[in-house]
């Protein structure tokens, strides 16, 4: 927690960047977008300067969606991807108790999805 690389990620969150960290992974949002980028970009440096090379297949630069912890995300939306439902789906040891937790999963990314806008008259 006193590495260059938790304090791009302070300096991110000083700046209103939302970081959001699963084991090693981690993703970060913020409605401008050259925030978002100068943060990402700080970030990123830190994590080389540590030796903590990010993996090329899970690295995003900001973007308008992406996937990440198993689940679609765009600003106001995500749900879990359709592969992570399939791949629970093809499971031959679910039972009715793992079924409900799995939904209850589902449900869990939905709520929090906000309602867009009212249009504007």
């Amino acid at each position: 927690m006193k590495s260059h690389v938790a304090k791009a990620i302070e300096r991110a969150i000083a700046n209103g960047v939302c970081i959001s960290i699963y084991m090693d992974d981690f993703i970060g949002s913020h409605s401008d977008p050259a925030i978002l980028r100068a943060a990402y970009d700080e970030i990123r440096k830190a994590c080389l300067a540590a030796g903590l090379i990010p993996n090329p297949d899970k690295l995003v630069p900001p973007s308008e969606a992406i996937v990440a912890f198993n689940c679609n995300l765009a600003e106001g939306a995500a749900n879990v991807t359709s592969e992570r439902v399939a791949q629970y789906l093809a499971k031959q040891d679910r039972t009715p108790m793992s079924d409900e937790g799995f939904e209850q999963y589902r449900l869990l990314v939905v709520s929090a999805n906000k309602a867009p806008p009212p249009p504007s008259a």
